[in-house]
């Protein structure tokens, strides 16, 4: 699938008939939305910013409290909410990194070394 995606962005590129750089940037557009929702660099964000707000929640919580002079008194809600959150994201940039190391080691073995082809040595022995 993505090679045939990436041969519709070619031909756009190659196509006379797309004259100016908007027609182009509008076919690109639609062109992306084609692509599967792991390759959507909208997803990571839609995911990335809520967990971001509510971990960073309790660090503005207490220097709100400290501004206005009150003792520091975090709600445990709020404490438990932050700390989730935090370990998601982790958990989420974590996969996200690890699975782009993967595609890109992947794209390398095909580019470099044609298809990937089992290793004899590392196959189970047979009768």
């Amino acid at each position: 699938m993505n090679n045939d995606i990436f041969a519709l962005y070619e031909k756009v590129l190659d196509d006379p008939k797309l004259d100016t750089v908007e027609k182009k940037k509008e076919m690109f557009n639609e062109i992306r939305k084609l692509m599967s929702p792991e390759q959507n660099r909208w997803n990571f964000r839609y995911a990335i910013l809520p967990l971001a707000f509510i971990g960073l929640s309790v660090p503005i919580y207490a220097i709100l409290q400290i501004f206005f002079g009150k003792e520091i008194a975090i709600p445990e809600a709020l404490l438990s909410l932050a700390s989730t959150a935090v370990g998601a994201l982790a958990g989420f940039i974590a996969q996200y990194a690890q699975g782009r190391d993967s595609t890109i080691q992947q794209i390398s073995a095909t580019t470099v070394s044609g298809p990937h082809r089992p290793n004899p040595a590392l196959q189970a022995d047979t009768p």
